[in-house]
């Protein structure tokens, strides 16, 4: 059972994580960076990532978190617009749910199927260490 830990102990072993599933050991990691965009994680490097979290951590995040939509009694009907875009009120709402990422890549015009590669681990360092508040609270 994993014992509080602080934010940067946090990111620190989700650097080491992206590290691993890279194979690059050398590679320098910007928490702010997105793992898809920015690193070249596709979705498959997400699921292993996202299952090592619940290996190291023994903590589970939705997807409902991932979209921002796990703070907010938004439907999935008022989250998009007559386009199968993320509506204006969602994208206000994914602004202060998902604040790890820059709002300048939060715009009219995304769609929910964009979102995961906008995550970074600032995202998954926040989240992680409030499911673990949680748990020791």
């Amino acid at each position: 059972m994993i014992v509080q830990m602080d934010k940067t102990e946090i990111q620190n072993r989700l650097i080491e994580l992206v590290k691993e599933i890279l194979e690059d050991d050398k590679i320098k990691i910007d928490p702010d960076k997105s793992l898809i965009e920015d690193y070249g994680l596709d979705s498959l490097d997400l699921l292993d990532f996202s299952f090592n979290i619940e290996e190291i951590f023994d903590v589970k995040i939705g997807k409902d978190e991932l979209s921002g939509r796990g703070k907010t009694k938004m439907t999935k009907e008022d989250m998009l617009d007559e386009d199968g875009c993320i509506s204006e009120a969602a994208l206000e709402e994914l602004k202060k749910s998902i604040p790890e990422i820059s709002s300048a890549k939060i715009v009219k015009g995304i769609k929910p199927g964009d979102i995961p590669r906008l995550l970074n681990v600032a995202v998954f360092t926040r989240l992680i260490f409030e499911k673990l508040a949680e748990k020791h609270s």
